[in-house]
């Protein structure tokens, strides 16, 4: 990362959470790896599933977590409203049905992936967009950091 605070930061929580992902239990079934709205589009037999270049076996949590962030990250971006995205969310996960216990740390790992999407996609605000980034992935893993406890981030 070229911010040095976001490259602390992000180490800190990359750790964390790769060491509680490393004790997560689960059975494993085919995902899809990178799962979002924008990769469903409605056929005529009813939805299709677009884009399965990051499929394989995994946790079934790891698609919930993916669809979470990318909502988190429309947010961020002015795309969708908070409620639109919880309105989002709350549908995709009732019709999923009964919830992993590991989808907290599927959103927070899906969200880490995000990070340098704005560097990437040469976003001005890049720095600013890691940052708000961070904030919900330290949210979703219920720590806070010097950073966010000084001001340094939003609320």
């Amino acid at each position: 990362m070229l911010d040095a605070d976001l490259a602390t930061r992000a180490q800190a929580l990359a750790t964390l959470l790769a060491a509680r992902l490393a004790g997560t239990a689960f059975d494993p079934v085919l995902v899809h790896g990178d799962f979002s709205a924008d990769q469903v589009v409605m056929g005529d037999g009813g939805p299709v599933i677009l884009d399965w270049d990051n499929a394989g076996l995994g946790d079934p949590a790891r698609d919930l977590g993916s669809f979470l962030a990318r909502m988190d990250a429309q947010v961020i971006d002015g795309l969708l409203t908070q409620d639109q995205a919880d309105d989002r969310s709350a549908a995709l996960l009732q019709g999923y049905g009964t919830v992993p216990t590991s989808m907290a740390l599927h959103h927070a790992r899906a969200l880490m992936l995000l990070l340098t999407e704005g560097f990437r996609n040469r976003n001005p605000d890049w720095p600013a967009r890691t940052q708000n980034l961070m904030d919900p992935l330290e949210h979703v893993l219920g720590i806070m950091t010097t950073h966010h406890a000084s001001g340094l981030c939003r609320s």
